[in-house]
């Protein structure tokens, strides 16, 4: 109600106002001020309307612009994180490339070179060399495997695959080859045998080398194959 009584007597006076000024201009019979006047009031509210417009637009600019700055050096700071990780992942695609077409290239030597041995050879002994599981077969004489040959590891009951052993070196006067593994089908077999070889370097029962063969989509691990037991675990 005090509002609508504001507006009321606002609007009540200004009317009155201009009715008083055109009144008095026309009783002097000077009736051009009147319109001079009320062309010069109008002039300038549009003027003000627009100066005041502008001035809150400023103003708000002016309010906003130390947010807008901190948004700025947070997009810009994001941008180089994640053009550093574009280029980590790059250089990552490119190492996995380089990586695959190497394994790529051995497995396929390895596959060409196992085609040739039969027998393959059987495992004798094992032992720890640097951390690292070597075992040693003994050869054929008429089969003798070069550096770079592989053979797949399989338990002899079921021919369950428990990983791919790649010739490291050969001693071809005593027949006897040094593998070491390169692919662990079985992970939990190979985790046995390293510890069986830190206490006993006799070759593990139950398993046997067959002829390997390339695939391009590699041998997936499989844990839910047990592995055999070996004698000193019995």
């Amino acid at each position: 109600m005090i509002d609508f009584l504001k507006r009321f007597w606002a609007i009540l006076a200004s009317i009155a106002a201009v009715a008083g000024l055109g009144l008095g201009a026309e009783a002097i019979h000077e009736l051009w001020a009147f319109w001079l006047v009320l062309g010069a009031s109008l002039v300038i509210s549009l003027f003000r309307t627009q100066a005041v417009a502008r001035g809150f637009d400023v103003i708000n600019r002016i309010r906003i612009y130390p947010k807008l700055l901190k948004q700025f050096g947070e997009l810009k700071e994001r941008a180089a994180d994640l053009e550093n990780q574009l280029s980590i992942y790059k250089d990552e695609c490119v190492t996995s490339f380089d990586r695959g077409l190497i394994e790529g290239a051995r497995s396929l030597r390895g596959t060409l070179l196992s085609a040739g041995i039969n027998p393959p050879p059987v495992v004798s002994s094992i032992s720890m060399d640097e951390e690292a599981l070597q075992l040693f077969a003994n050869c054929d004489e008429s089969s003798i495997p070069r550096t770079g040959c592989r053979f797949v590891v399989v338990v002899k009951n079921t021919q369950k695959q428990l990983g791919v052993l790649e010739v490291q070196s050969v001693e071809a006067h005593r027949g006897v080859a040094v593998l070491t593994c390169v692919e662990r089908t079985t992970p939990k077999f190979w985790e046995r045998l390293e510890a069986k070889a830190l206490e006993d370097p006799s070759a593990p029962d139950g398993i046997e080398l067959l002829t390997y063969y390339y695939s391009p989509f590699g041998t997936p691990q499989n844990d839910q194959i047990e592995p055999p037991t070996f004698a000193t675990e019995a």
